[in-house]
């Protein structure tokens, strides 16, 4: 038997007009109602669809970015200061070796220049030997071992050529190798007719130097003056230091001292320097008058230098204790002795 009380309820609601929402009971859906736009939920499969993750709304994901982007900012700077950092010691090191290398390119030129075979049809030199000339004209005399070749390049002054040859070939065995030529920008002389090279000398680790002094000639052409190169001394130091020669020309350094014994007395007028030579092992003084022209000469020679060249002659004095020596002339300035003395008169 059906029971109608239950039928008529189910069918109570009547038919819904269309686009109603069904309610569930007494209940709307929790959605609201369905528009007629909105799109058709997709069916589920038979396992079931997972759900993509919503990102949470707490910033989390907006600080995860920011520290990215903090972290590749600051790699990025790191690079650009690394290869900075690298550009400025590039820099450095290329401005560090640039005085070398170009030393290194004008020694190559000057060594061809002096590999050259020597010319007797120079042409009369200029009336200032420039930094490149001087140092391929003392490759050139350093070279030379014939007359026609030294007189080419060299004043032997009083020694002969041949003289000159032996010496030059020589100083490979006696002080070694020779390792660089530099030119010398100041020289201790006034006079502008001169230029100079050092010599520098390497023999089993030892070091030593010359130097080249150039003038030129009646005709005009530089050459090396032998003399002064090979720091020339008439007669010899062993002679004066003994006591044999009363007087010598020598080519010394000098410099102001302070050392007052025997007949040089600071309060009977004497000026004391000190004197030094690289061919005697130790140091000597030499004394001149204050008021005299060889004091006048000294002071002109040291004027705003601590330690100069001279070229003098030193004599041996009576009760002087073997170290002291009288300055009778001074005859140059520097090593390179001129057609007349520096100093006026000598005593």
């Amino acid at each position: 038997m059906r029971d109608k009380g239950i039928s008529r309820n189910i069918g109570a609601g009547g038919r819904r007009p269309p686009g109603e929402d069904a309610g569930l009971g007494g209940f709307a859906r929790a959605g609201g109602p369905v528009s007629p736009e909105a799109p058709a939920p997709t069916p589920s499969s038979e396992k079931g669809e997972r759900r993509r993750r919503r990102m949470p709304d707490d910033g989390r994901h907006f600080k995860e970015l920011d520290e990215k982007r903090v972290k590749s900012a600051m790699m990025l700077w790191t690079m650009l200061l690394g290869a900075a950092g690298v550009v400025v010691i590039v820099l450095f090191v290329l401005f560090w070796l640039r005085p070398y290398i170009e030393r290194r390119d004008r020694m190559a030129v000057t060594a061809a220049q002096a590999e050259a075979p020597l010319s007797m049809e120079e042409p009369p030199g200029k009336s200032r030997l420039g930094e490149k000339e001087a140092v391929a004209l003392a490759m050139k005399a350093m070279a030379a071992r014939t007359e026609e070749e030294i007189l080419a390049v060299i004043d032997p002054g009083p020694v002969p050529a041949a003289e000159v040859g032996e010496f030059l070939k020589a100083l490979a065995t006696r002080e070694g190798e020779i390792s660089r030529y530099d030119w010398m920008v100041r020289l201790d002389t006034p006079r502008e007719d001169m230029a100079g090279v050092v010599v520098s000398f390497l023999k089993e680790g030892e070091k030593g130097n010359r130097i080249a002094l150039f003038s030129p000639e009646g005709t005009g052409r530089w050459k090396m003056d032998f003399p002064a190169f090979a720091r020339l001394a008439t007669p010899s130091w062993e002679e004066l230091l003994s006591g044999e020669a009363p007087t010598a020309v020598v080519r010394i350094y000098v410099e102001k001292d302070q050392y007052f014994n025997g007949p040089f007395r600071e309060e009977d007028g004497w000026i004391c320097y000190g004197v030094a030579s690289p061919d005697v092992d130790r140091l000597l003084f030499g004394y001149c008058r204050k008021d005299s022209e060889q004091a006048r000469v000294m002071r002109a020679a040291l004027d705003g230098r601590k330690m100069a060249r001279v070229t003098t002659v030193l004599g041996n004095t009576e009760g002087a204790d073997g170290r002291q020596f009288l300055i009778k002339r001074v005859l140059a300035h520097d090593w390179l002795v001129g057609d007349e003395p520096v100093d006026a008169s000598g005593e």
